[in-house]
């Protein structure tokens, strides 16, 4: 096989992905030695052979969204954009988690499937305070319980920085002691946020050992092309 993938022979009625040429030519060549009279090797379906995909191309990306008042409009479509972009555009399961007010809910859990995204991603109606601490957690015990012995990437998309306290009357503080329990534990953590509350998750990320990215403004494309990146990194490791 190529680079180590394993290839079977097409099976009637499925649709061939990724050929594999030398077991498709051998395969030919056995089926030519055995027939009198051609002089021409000639490639029939029954001699086709196609690539296993490798499972582990893809991943669980957990996207942890702030549906706090302040994202309503624009910024929570975009979020909303990325989600649909990335079940259409991967072969990754997604879900979606929001925090908002006192609270962090699952509105989308690990999926395939587009509708019970859409769904989901309908259920989203921005109001209230920035919880990041609640949503930290929620997203870590989440993915705690789902591990399916595969990779994860939980992705943090905000504009503000923590409002809401879990534990103490620091909301900040309580958001950066999650963020080393996510180290911790090893998940891997990217942030994409917005110029103004850079310092803070800044710090954030560093306690989290993860990536962060600063963008002027919360825009679907642009969502797309970083989370796009960071699964690609985390793909090659």
């Amino acid at each position: 096989g190529v680079r180590g993938k394993r290839s079977h022979p097409l099976e009637e009625g499925a649709i061939l992905g990724e050929l594999a040429v030398p077991e498709s030519l051998l395969a030919a060549a056995r089926r030519w030695q055995r027939e009198e009279g051609r002089e021409i090797l000639v490639l029939q379906r029954e001699d086709l052979h196609c690539l296993e995909p490798q499972k582990n191309r893809t991943l669980d990306i957990c996207l942890l969204i702030d549906a706090s008042a302040s994202m309503a409009g624009e910024r929570l479509r975009s979020a909303q954009y990325l989600a649909q972009h990335l079940l259409l555009a991967t072969r990754d399961r997604l879900s979606v988690i929001v925090f908002q007010e006192r609270e962090a809910r699952l509105v989308v859990p690990f999926t395939r499937n587009v509708g019970r995204v859409q769904q989901g991603l309908m259920e989203i109606k921005p109001y209230g305070l920035t919880p990041l601490s609640l949503g930290l957690q929620f997203a870590l015990d989440y993915l705690d319980r789902e591990k399916r012995h595969k990779r994860s990437l939980l992705f943090l998309i905000t504009d503000g920085i923590p409002t809401v306290s879990r534990n103490s009357c620091e909301p900040a503080q309580d958001a950066l002691k999650v963020a080393e329990e996510i180290e911790r534990r090893g998940l891997y953590l990217g942030c994409i946020g917005l110029a103004p509350n850079k310092v803070f998750l800044e710090e954030l990320i560093r306690r989290a050992k993860g990536t962060l990215y600063i963008i002027n403004e919360l825009q679907g494309k642009a969502l797309a092309q970083i989370v796009h990146r960071e699964r690609s990194r985390i793909r090659l490791r």
